[in-house]
């Protein structure tokens, strides 16, 4: 919005023009009133990149409370059978993950077999503070993911109780009514013949924006220095993102808009082809508007997120 009065800016008769500044004051409040309900929560004020995003905020009390109950039984089982690779099963043996998020597990695992062929003392426990937080993100993300693939690939809108819902979703119980409240709008509801809330959910371009969004940011989370290091680092990156995006069934462009949305800084790096992986970033802004996307079929995105969060302007109609 074009402006030209400054406030305090005085004119003329040496009055004070405060009240020339609310348009844009009112536009501002709106535009963070619009972030705060699309983006996850955020802190503004984080000196760190690893306190902007909170993935316990994100997944609420009861999902957060499931992934701790689920590392604890793992934990003990692994503490009195002694194998390095034990929770990596425990937690990948029952039901088949996105092959990213598999990735990410594995480069933890190796990570703590390393650890132990330097330690005398063995192994880190899956409950240590950083793994364990990095552990519980990753199953949030999981979790998140599994809905996604669900509603991308069956139709709307969906009715039922939060338990049948959960059955339907191939979720834990506990953690459904989180992912309903984020992103679905809870169109009636009504009793069933035995008593039972029964709900009908649907989902809009907005809230489908908003899932992807959610989800982006708790990958930057997970997948930045996977296995949980400096968090006093003043910037948390992922150097690709296009593996992820596989699983997802998300494009380049598409994710490029909404991290920028987040206050990420994106990049895209042209994948070489018959240079067994060798990346090349391209020139230009970090913002990635422009000719870049026509490569979209040979590139890849590399993403990082940097105090203080920095939002993109709000961008101006052409007219």
């Amino acid at each position: 919005v074009a402006n030209s009065n400054v406030k305090n800016e005085t004119v003329g008769d040496g009055e004070n023009h405060d009240d020339d500044n609310q348009p844009i004051n009112a536009l501002e409040d709106s535009i963070m009133e619009a972030r705060k309900s699309f983006l996850p929560p955020f802190d503004e004020s984080a000196t760190h990149p690893s306190d902007i995003y909170n993935a316990e905020l994100i997944a609420g009390p009861e999902m957060w409370n499931q992934t701790h109950q689920v590392l604890h039984a793992i934990s003990k089982q692994y503490s009195q059978d002694g194998g390095t690779s034990n929770w990596y099963r425990a937690l990948t043996a029952r039901e088949e993950w996105p092959r990213s998020l598999n990735t990410l597990l594995e480069n933890m695992l190796h990570h703590q077999q390393q650890l132990s062929s330097s330690r005398s003392n063995g192994i880190e426990s899956i409950m240590d503070k950083s793994i364990n937080k990095r552990l519980r993100t990753i199953m949030v993300l999981r979790h998140c993911m599994t809905f996604h693939t669900f509603v991308t690939t069956n139709r709307f809108p969906l009715r039922g109780t939060h338990r049948d819902i959960s059955h339907k979703l191939k979720l834990p119980e506990l953690c459904t009514p989180r992912l309903l409240e984020l992103f679905t709008s809870c169109a009636s509801g009504d009793i069933s013949n035995n008593g039972l809330n029964m709900e009908t959910y649907t989902i809009t371009k907005q809230l489908r924006d908003k899932r992807l969004v959610y989800i982006l940011i708790l990958y930057l989370m997970a997948a930045s220095d996977v296995c949980g290091g400096d968090d006093t680092a003043t910037t948390m990156k992922i150097s690709s993102i296009r593996p992820f995006l596989l699983d997802l069934t998300s494009d380049l462009k598409e994710a490029t808009l909404l991290l920028n949305e987040a206050g990420c800084k994106t990049k895209y790096v042209r994948i070489r082809e018959g240079s067994h992986g060798v990346k090349q970033e391209l020139d230009g802004d970090d913002d990635n508007d422009g000719d870049a996307l026509e490569y979209n079929g040979g590139l890849d995105l590399s993403v990082s997120l940097i105090c203080p969060l920095t939002f993109p302007p709000p961008k101006r109609r052409r007219g």
